[in-house]
């Protein structure tokens, strides 16, 4: 179920990315696009192996799983800010961006 929900944010988020800012998109090109999916994948890649076995040595597989669980709604009631932030200041998007990447890939965390 978690694959299907990590799978389908990348699915919907390439969309919303793409979709012009007054219909609630943020307005980017696709190379962008590109490039966002691009380091969200590296930053997947080597976050795993670093900080995955951390997390469960320090908190329990559990509990670990637990709280990385607890990025989800974190990172859905962000998608509005990030909109917010592509009508009213494009670098602060950015920043968003790439917090949510990151927050996504730590979320993703509960599914290997």
């Amino acid at each position: 179920m978690l694959t299907a929900v990590t799978m389908s944010f990348d699915a919907i988020y390439s969309v919303y990315a793409y979709t012009e800012v007054p219909y609630g998109g943020l307005g980017l090109h696709v190379d962008n696009i590109g490039l966002i999916m691009f380091f969200s994948s590296i930053t997947y890649i080597v976050l795993t192996p670093l900080v995955l076995p951390r997390l469960i040595a320090r908190f329990g597989t559990t509990r670990a799983l637990n709280r990385i669980l607890r990025f989800w709604p974190v990172l859905a009631l962000s998608l509005p800010v990030t909109q917010f932030f592509a009508r009213k200041a494009r670098v602060l998007m950015w920043v968003t961006i790439l917090v949510q990447q990151i927050g996504k890939n730590l979320a993703a965390f509960a599914w290997p």
